[in-house]
């Protein structure tokens, strides 16, 4: 794993949109993100923050892919 694929609590929290109290408590409890010790220091791995983006991103209805399928013009 390169450096370039791991970034700070502060780096992640800005991606996400959360304060970085979010992501403490998360590691914490295990939820939603692995986090990565290096001595005191915390990363996160940049892949597994686009992933979860992706898994929490919502589908509308309204594009007609809700179920994966493409809207037809019946």
């Amino acid at each position: 794993m390169s450096k370039k694929s791991l970034c700070t609590r502060r780096e992640a929290a800005e991606l996400l949109g959360f304060e970085e109290q979010t992501l403490a408590k998360w590691a914490m409890t295990g939820r939603h993100l692995s986090v990565i010790r290096i001595g005191r220091a915390v990363r996160y791995c940049r892949a597994e923050i686009a992933d979860f983006i992706e898994r929490c991103t919502a589908r509308s209805s309204a594009d007609g892919n809700a179920n994966g399928k493409e809207k037809t013009n019946e």
